[in-house]
């Protein structure tokens, strides 16, 4: 029996097997196109710039400072300072003034000979209740300067376990600051070259009369 066919030569069942196939090929072209042409989008992290903490000048005393032990030597001598209602303790060669001096205030020499006596630093004391050392002996000391108090920065220190403060202040000497007995007392702390030390020796001198004053 012989088989139907189209004019061209092709059974119905032919044609219907190439039409799917068609179909399947252009179905197919369809999705690698559509795929080919989406871009997947990536999700990107978004970035934050560490933020910077502003420099702050602190004020009150910090606990958590390790205190730095300065003792004095057994060839220091211990002295009374009575107009500020304080002892300490100072080295070799170093002495108290002995001028006529305010109720707040005294001077300390290097006596290295009689001729030669240059001052070494200088003590002073502010009335002191509450809140900011810092702040109460600034505005203090400078009141009439308001622009120094701008420029003052201050470091936290402790000394034979007591708060201290290093303050600077531009154009002008470090100071030493504490409070004691309802007192703020400030030391000089600036290196005088006319005194026979080097600048670390000078420092330590320094650090170890605030460590003995009581």
């Amino acid at each position: 029996m012989i088989k139907n066919k189209t004019k061209k030569g092709f059974t119905g069942i032919e044609i219907l097997v190439v039409i799917v196939v068609l179909v399947l090929l252009a179905g197919g072209y369809w999705l690698w196109q559509n795929k080919s042409s989406t871009t997947p989008v990536q999700l990107l992290t978004p970035t934050t710039k560490p933020t910077t903490k502003p420099t702050t000048t602190p004020s009150e005393p910090d606990s958590s400072v390790p205190s730095q032990s300065y003792l004095p030597e057994d060839n220091w001598h211990t002295v009374s300072i009575s107009n500020l209602g304080i002892s300490t303790c100072l080295p070799p060669k170093w002495e108290l003034g002995t001028g006529n001096y305010p109720s707040n205030y005294m001077e300390i020499f290097f006596a290295r000979d009689a001729q030669y006596r240059p001052r070494a630093t200088s003590i002073e004391s502010f009335p002191y209740s509450s809140g900011s050392v810092v702040t109460k002996y600034l505005e203090t000391k400078y009141k009439y300067e308001p622009d120094l108090i701008s420029k003052a920065t201050s470091k936290n220190i402790s000394i034979n376990n007591k708060s201290a403060f290093k303050v600077s202040i531009p154009s002008s000497e470090d100071f030493v600051v504490f409070s004691l007995n309802k007192n703020i007392y400030a030391i000089e702390a600036g290196y005088d070259e006319m005194v026979d030390d080097s600048k670390d020796k000078f420092q330590k001198n320094i650090y170890t009369i605030v460590g003995c004053i009581k």
